[in-house]
C-alpha cells in the first residue's frame, strides 16, 4: 500500500513539473481543399506546415505551404483532358526580438513560386521595426515598417531575374472571439521601383477538439506590374483541418 502511494506521488510530482516547464516549441500541420479564382479557377488540395520557438524576448517561426490544382475538361469528342491549372509553393522564416513590452525588431525571409500567378518567383529579405499598438486580452494589433531587397522572376519565357531595394509595411491583427474561436488578419505590402506586391490573409479558426482546429481562410495577392495576358489579382479561398501543438 505504501509502495503504491509512493509511486502515485512520484507520478503526480513528475506531471506537475512537466506542466510547469512548458516547451518553447510549437507546431502546426494542416490539410484541406481550396477554391482558387483569378488566373486559374478550380478546386484542389493544400498542405501547410509551421514550426515556432518562443522564449523570453526571442520569437522565431518557420512556415511552408504548397498547393496544386488539377482540372478535367471534356471536348466535343468526349475526350477528357487532365491538366494542372494552379501550383504554388511558399516558404517563410521570421525572427523577432522584443526590446520593450510593445516594441520589437524583426527579420523576415520569404520565398514564393507561383507557376500561374502574376509573378513566377519572388524572394525577399527585409529587416524592420514593429510596434504593438493594441495589446488587450481579446484584441492585439501590430504595425510594422521595414526595408530590404527583393528578387523577382516574371512569367514570360526568357525573363530575367530582377533585383531591387524595397520598402515593407505590415499589419498583424488577432481577435480572440471566444475560448473556441479566433480571427486573424495580416496585410503586407512590398513596394519597389518595378512592382508593388500586396498580400492580405483573413483566417477564422474554430476549435474542434484538443489541438484540432477547423480553418477558413481567404487570401488576396496583387502585383502592380504583370504581363499583358495575366491578371494583377489572385484570390485563394481555403477550408482545412489543422493540428497544433
Amino acid at each position: 500500500m505504501r509502495l503504491g502511494t509512493a509511486v502515485f506521488a512520484l507520478c503526480a510530482s513528475l506531471h506537475s513539473v512537466g506542466a510547469v516547464a512548458e516547451s518553447p516549441w510549437g507546431g502546426k500541420i494542416a490539410v484541406g481543399a481550396i477554391a482558387a479564382s483569378g488566373n486559374s479557377e478550380t478546386s484542389t488540395f493544400n498542405f501547410e506546415f509551421g514550426l515556432s520557438y518562443d522564449k523570453e524576448v526571442w520569437h522565431n517561426a518557420l512556415k511552408a505551404s504548397a498547393m496544386q490544382a488539377r482540372s478535367e475538361t471534356e471536348d466535343d469528342a468526349g475526350n477528357i483532358e487532365k491538366r494542372t491549372t494552379s501550383e504554388r509553393y511558399v516558404v517563410g522564416m521570421r525572427s523577432a526580438l522584443d526590446f520593450t513590452e510593445n516594441d520589437y525588431l524583426f527579420l523576415q525571409l520569404d520565398f514564393e513560386k507561383d507557376l500561374f500567378g502574376g509573378v513566377r518567383e519572388r524572394t525577399a529579405q527585409t529587416l524592420g521595426y514593429g510596434r504593438r499598438v493594441i495589446n488587450g486580452e481579446s484584441h492585439k494589433l501590430d504595425l510594422e515598417l521595414g526595408a530590404g531587397a527583393r528578387q523577382t522572376l516574371a512569367q514570360e519565357d526568357g525573363a530575367r531575374r530582377e533585383s531591387e531595394v524595397v520598402g515593407r509595411a505590415g499589419l498583424i491583427y488577432a481577435w480572440q472571439i471566444s475560448e473556441t474561436s479566433r480571427f486573424a488578419q495580416t496585410l503586407t505590402t512590398e513596394y519597389g521601383d518595378t512592382n508593388t506586391y500586396t498580400e492580405s490573409l483573413s483566417e477564422l479558426k474554430l476549435s474542434v477538439i484538443g489541438g484540432v482546429f477547423a480553418n477558413l481562410a481567404f487570401t488576396v495577392k496583387h502585383n502592380s506590374n504583370v504581363p499583358a495576358d495575366t491578371e494583377q489579382t489572385d484570390t485563394i479561398s481555403s477550408v482545412s483541418l489543422s493540428y497544433e501543438y
